[in-house]
């Protein structure tokens, strides 16, 4: 029999099996917490995420107008009258070629601007204007049949379509005079006011950092943002942010926050994750600071709004500040926290700066107590014509 030392068998115990490897998760996780445990770590959810979804998106659809005194006119070939009379076919329109060379209809394609955080049901403004492809001369007095809109895309070289994002119908309203640069009616371009409708919700969405990605980077920045932000779906309250996985938390828009959607998000890139309470006041001490000078007092105004109640008192020692700069922050931040002291401050900025003035009125609008609602009441009836 012959005996092996012990050494030679390193760290195969017990008897000869093989070290277990570390797995990618756990060396991600070993990393993760790493950073996260380093003092220079970062503190602010706009740190280690990054938002998407936050710009103007195009809806688009060819349909088909119908009334038209004489003004239509036929769909030379072309793949947009492919597009609708196939659409035709599939609301059983009986002889959709007859229809399409009508006098009486025009083909316009149909297009919407949907704002981030809009939701489902909203109503859209639509533009349409005459194809190229069709030969109407007029679209006064017309009528939009439903129309189904999308999103296209470019993928691979080609342009795909979405799934059915909004529907849209209703009468054509000649574009006015200001709309030309000539001063004139335009007979082949539209509005169709409040005739769209959106079939589903667009969503805004947290992307974090691919050296943050992690479930634990996900758990802690869903619950900062759900401790601050929550709504009532029908059915219970709940938070706002969902996780998707370890790279993407998706928002549901407040709807306090639904008119200004890029603040909304500055605010929730501004909240804290992952602090004790000491580091949460130093936090605020340092915001307390930045108030006091312009080139910062943005940046404070929205940490300490992503506080809530904890950062009112901060925020209100600054509405008398002489910088207008400084005041419109601190007040717009206390309106989103029902702050009726902001009320005074947003007026006045409203009448006397007019770069700050549409921000004022929203934020007069969404301060939920009633002197900001009459505030604005006596707005109206002021000199000023904006």
């Amino acid at each position: 029999m012959v005996l092996l030392p012990l050494g030679w068998l390193g760290c195969t115990t017990p008897w000869l099996r093989r070290p277990v490897e570390e797995s990618d998760f756990e060396r991600k996780t070993r990393q993760v917490q790493k950073l996260m445990e380093s003092e220079d770590r970062p503190r602010l959810v706009g740190d280690v995420a990054h938002t998407v979804g936050i710009t103007l998106q195009e809806y688009v659809a060819f349909g088909l107008v119908t009334g038209l005194a004489g003004t239509g006119g036929d769909v030379r070939p072309s793949p947009q009258r492919e597009t609708i009379l196939l659409e035709m076919r599939t609301h059983n329109v009986k002889e959709p070629n007859r229809e399409l060379m009508s006098p009486n209809t025009g083909l316009v394609k149909v297009i919407a601007r949907v704002d981030p955080g809009a939701r489902k049901g909203d109503r859209l403004d639509l533009r349409v204007e005459s194809s190229d492809m069709s030969e109407a001369t007029s679209l006064q007095n017309g009528f939009l049949l439903q129309s189904r809109m999308h999103q296209s895309m470019l993928q691979g070289g080609q342009v795909r379509e979405s799934e059915v994002r909004a529907i849209g119908s209703g009468p054509v309203v000649m574009t006015p005079p200001s709309f030309s640069p000539d001063k004139e009616l335009l007979p082949l371009k539209g509005l169709i006011l409040g005739g769209g409708r959106l079939l589903k919700d667009r969503e805004l969405t947290l992307r974090i950092r691919d050296d943050f990605q992690h479930v634990f980077t996900a758990k802690s920045i869903t619950k900062s943002i759900n401790e601050r932000f929550d709504i009532y779906d029908g059915v219970r309250r709940r938070g706002v942010a969902t996780p998707r996985d370890d790279k993407f938390i998706t928002l549901d828009t407040h709807p306090k926050y639904r008119w200004d959607i890029s603040h909304y998000m500055d605010v929730i890139s501004a909240a804290g994750f992952s602090e004790s309470e000491e580091e949460r006041d130093q936090r605020r001490q340092r915001c307390r600071q930045l108030l006091l000078e312009p080139t910062t007092a943005s940046q404070a105004a929205d940490q300490l709004e992503a506080m809530g109640d904890e950062g009112r008192e901060v925020l209100a020692s600054q509405l008398g500040n002489r910088d207008p700069e400084i005041r419109f922050y601190v007040a717009y931040a206390l309106a989103y926290l029902d702050d009726p002291r902001a009320i005074a401050v947003l007026a006045d900025l409203a009448r006397q700066e007019p770069a700050f003035r549409p921000l004022c009125l929203i934020g007069l609008t969404v301060l939920d107590h009633y002197t900001a609602g009459d505030t604005l009441e006596r707005m109206l009836q002021d000199q000023e014509p904006e």
